[in-house]
């Protein structure tokens, strides 16, 4: 009975740790997956209505409300404004979880992964830092182009720990399109 005790508390730790492994997994791609979604609804719309920075930080509204917004969709009927921010965008290394730096937009999104809308605590709470920069190189024969950059975190609380996550994402956008 001890011997079948010992293996039945192995077996169920790893039951547990292959649980939290999935879970963690879920919520990564679907932090990323978002992501990805906001950098298609950018890279199809005018390029006219793309805010962004140029060098000296400077901001060049699109056709938003504010100079700032992105006008990004939930669905069909839901607008989900994005802000750019308009600060250097941090080394990765060096951003503490949790922790907004000077001068970025934090765009906070909770999303119902497990489809329990009555329960918020198991809702994934996604900080998103987006930039819009123009990277044009006048020496180059070449039209219009932004580098549009996401930095994402966001923390999965397992029982008693909370462990951060964090990544990042970039793109080019020009202002002919590519196919």
């Amino acid at each position: 009975m001890g011997v079948l005790a010992i293996l039945m508390v192995g077996v169920l730790s790893a039951l547990m740790l292959s649980r939290r492994m999935t879970e963690g997994s879920i919520y990564q791609n679907s932090a990323l997956t978002i992501i990805q979604g906001y950098i298609e609804q950018m890279k199809n719309m005018e390029f006219a209505s793309l805010p962004y920075t140029n060098s000296s930080g400077t901001v060049f509204a699109g056709t938003g409300v504010n100079a700032y917004d992105v006008p990004t969709r939930l669905d069909e009927s839901t607008t989900d404004v994005l802000q750019i921010s308009t600060a250097a965008i941090p080394a990765l290394s060096g951003i503490t979880p949790g922790v907004t730096p000077t001068g970025i937009r934090d765009n906070i999104k909770l999303i119902d992964i497990n489809q329990t809308p009555s329960n918020t605590n198991d809702d994934l709470r996604l900080n998103i830092w987006a930039w819009v920069q123009d990277i044009t190189d006048a020496s180059v024969d070449a039209t219009q182009v932004r580098a549009i950059t996401f930095i994402y975190q966001w923390q999965n609380n397992d029982g008693s720990r909370s462990r951060p996550y964090k990544g990042t994402v970039r793109t080019i956008r020009s202002a002919v399109m590519t196919l």
